[in-house]
């Protein structure tokens, strides 16, 4: 093979990887069930209504009300997930997402994809009851967004997990100018 041959399979194959995106580093089940790394998920922020969420989708959910909508599709063969958009005052409050495979390896892997993505993208996580919680900063499209990942294999003999994404309500503090009885 000659240097020129060459040159033009090294360049195609730099190419067609550089096309695939930054999510392909992660795994391809979970580029596969995260589509765009726009966006919080899947091109979707909390806040979003539920038009921006079909939109984001391209395809018509399984099941709709006015507080929820429901996607369901497989992740390639190895497995099939449940996606349900939580809305409060036709608004986004909550991405609520459960993965399941046949193989509980190929769960593991996706939930490490997901893991590794969200520390990268939010900073390290913290564990907290035996979720992996990270919280992102209010930003230009988001707003205080908590996010809990869970391995929840240990109960099966597939994999399966679950990530949840909600605004994270500030809490308030209250003064008092007199005695706390």
């Amino acid at each position: 093979m000659n240097f020129r041959t060459l040159f033009f399979i090294v360049s195609l194959v730099l190419i067609f990887s550089g096309c695939r995106g930054k999510i392909y580093t992660y795994g391809e089940s979970f580029a596969e069930l995260m589509k765009n790394d726009d966006g919080l998920f899947r091109g979707v922020n909390i806040g979003d209504s539920p038009e921006e969420i079909q939109q984001s989708e391209g395809s018509g959910p399984a099941e709709s009300s006015d507080d929820l909508i429901t996607y369901n599709g497989p992740i390639g063969d190895l497995g099939t997930y449940t996606i349900r958009y939580g809305f409060e005052n036709g608004r986004l409050f909550e991405i609520l997402v459960d993965a399941t495979f046949d193989e509980r390896q190929e769960g593991q892997k996706m939930l490490l994809g997901f893991r590794d993505y969200f520390n990268d993208t939010f900073g390290p996580f913290q564990k907290e009851s035996g979720f992996l919680v990270w919280r992102t900063k209010p930003g230009a499209k988001n707003q205080d967004v908590r996010i809990e990942m869970v391995d929840e294999s240990e109960f099966a003999d597939f994999g399966n997990w679950s990530l949840s994404m909600y605004h994270q309500i500030p809490s308030k503090v209250i003064e008092t100018t007199g005695p706390v009885l």
